[in-house]
This record gives structure tokens, sequence and C-alpha cells, in this order.
């Protein structure tokens, strides 16, 4: 049933998005998931509406004494991604970049083997909407896989 509400929504953004271009009707990201053969590395994107990301930020937890840029630890405190052995990948956050209305977010880690049977979790707004959907696309340049996140799903695998 999450799965049908999600997909209707997302159904909801072509029709209404231009109806209502100074709002989004759908609370949505997208993360870009590239695995680099030549780095050994995996170089993650991920977009988020300016306004949402705003908002995730100012309520996420400060722990006492944190140091650093606040949107990077709400990030990587959102999003995940496992190595085939089940190891966290250790994500550097590589900047932001706003347009027209959305943030992209960088992330890149180390990935020396590749994606196959890696794990991905992608919890961004979760706390905050319930009609959140999370998409993921990963893969190399040349093939990519789909997945979606919906609030309550776990991590799911990299096919």
């Amino acid at each position: 049933m999450r799965r049908l509400r999600a997909l209707a929504a997302l159904g909801a953004v072509a029709l209404l998005g231009a109806a209502r271009p100074a709002a989004h009707p759908i609370h949505t990201t997208l993360a870009v998931v590239t695995h680099m053969p030549a780095e050994r590395a995996v170089h993650v994107n991920v977009r988020i509406f300016a306004d949402d990301l705003a908002l995730g930020v100012a309520r996420h937890p400060r722990p006492p004494g944190a140091v650093g840029d606040p949107t990077a630890r709400y990030v990587a405190s959102s999003f995940a991604l496992w190595n085939p052995d089940g190891t966290r990948v250790p994500l550097r956050w590589c900047g932001s970049r706003p347009q027209a209305g959305v943030v992209w977010v960088c992330m890149r880690g180390p990935l020396p083997r590749g994606l196959r049977g890696a794990r991905v979790l992608s919890t961004l707004q979760f706390a905050l909407y319930e009609d959140q959907v999370n998409v993921v696309q990963a893969g190399t340049a040349a093939s990519r896989k789909t997945m979606m996140f919906v609030p309550g799903d776990r991590p799911k695998p990299i096919p």
C-alpha cells in the first residue's frame, strides 16, 4: 500500500507541478550513485528541494561540540552505502550546489570492488514527511538500476 501511495504521489508531480510552480506537491529526493572503476571509488550526487533541505537541517539534532557543515552532517546521517562485506562506505562531503529551487549535494567514498553486492539506504526527510519518496539510481555511467525508498524501508541490495 505504501508503494501505491508513493507511486500515486509521483504521478501527481506531473499533473500538479505546472499548476503550482512556486511549490512542489511531493517530497522527494533523487540520489545518483556512480561507481568510478578507474578511481576505485563511488560518487554520490543527491538532489533535494532547497526548502525541504533547509527544514531537515534545521530540525536535525546538533551534537554538543559539533563542527563542520550542518548540511553535510544531516545528509551523512540520512544516506548510507555498505560494501558487499557489510562495512559502511565512508562517504566524504564534496560540497553542494543550488540550482533553481533544488540543491545538489556531493559525496565520495572508496569502493574498490564496485557496487555489485553493495547495499544502499536513503532516509532523507523521512522524519519530516510521511509522503517522502527517495529515488536512488545506482550503477556505472553506462548502466543504472533504480530503487525507491519510502518511510520504513530497510537497506536494499544494489542489483
